[in-house]
């Protein structure tokens, strides 16, 4: 269940222009997470900033009771959380949304999963870069997509990567579907993991109808997507972030993660 939390900065690291690391310590009891969840951090300080900001965790350690998360600053409300000094207290509302959840895909597939793709573009890789500490059973290709050679800062967090930019300052000059084919051609994932923008899903979900994204047994392979969208209160209740999942209004912030092949893009 999501509580609000005092929680401590421990470190805040600027990774690129604008691109800002925050690692929190949480005071208390510290809850169970799942990667692909969220949290609700309060922008200190300025009580004209009514609404908390929220940002997708990028990692966690129950031992030293620490999260780390990664956003852009974008605005007024990440400026000044870009500025937060360690040992500055913060109130963070955790955990939020629905976890990556390979018990539950694995039950609504015939083989077993082995390989999985790790699909990003842009802030909207953070979201996929603590699954394979999560699931180390399972072999990963990451496929990700940066503006620049500054955005890729964030290729780091992974392991046996490929990269594609749009201005080709480092890997393929393009987008990062257009890696799917020749990583596809490879070795076949059994199972793809994305995350980010709506445009950058509906290109994804375009491969996908093309058809041949076909695993070893010759059926579709499942795509699960979480969706980089802004939010308002985070918890449901004010339904900005709605998409539609099969003719029904859902809730990224809370009812995410999605089949991609369900979504109306």
């Amino acid at each position: 269940m999501a509580k609000d939390y005092l929680t401590k900065v421990i470190q805040n690291k600027s990774l690129a222009k604008e691109m800002v690391a925050l690692r929190l310590q949480v005071e208390g009891e510290f809850p169970d997470l799942a990667m692909g969840q969220f949290v609700l951090i309060q922008v200190p300080g300025r009580p004209d900033i009514v609404l908390r900001r929220a940002f997708c965790i990028a990692d966690y350690d129950k031992a030293s009771k620490q999260i780390s998360v990664v956003f852009r600053v974008i605005g007024e409300g990440t400026a000044v959380l870009a500025r937060v000094q360690a040992g500055q207290e913060l109130q963070v509302i955790l955990p939020l949304g629905s976890g990556w959840d390979m018990t539950k895909y694995q039950t609504q597939m015939e083989a077993p999963i082995r390989h999985i793709w790790l699909v990003g573009g842009g802030i909207g890789v953070v979201p996929l870069c603590g699954i394979p500490k999560e699931y180390p059973q399972f072999d990963y290709t990451s496929l990700l997509g940066f503006r620049g050679k500054d955005d890729s800062v964030l290729a780091a967090y992974f392991d046996n990567s490929q990269i594609a930019t749009d201005d080709g300052s480092i890997g393929h000059q393009g987008m990062v579907v257009d890696l799917l084919r020749p990583a596809y051609d490879k070795q076949k994932p059994d199972l793809i993991l994305a995350c980010g923008s709506v445009p950058f899903l509906r290109g994804l979900k375009n491969i996908q109808t093309q058809g041949w994204l076909q695993s070893t047994q010759n059926t579709p392979i499942p795509i699960y997507a979480s969706f980089e969208t802004k939010m308002a209160c985070g918890v449901g209740a004010c339904m900005g972030c709605v998409i539609k999942v099969d003719g029904q209004k859902k809730r990224v912030c809370k009812d995410a993660i999605f089949d991609l092949t369900k979504v109306e893009l």
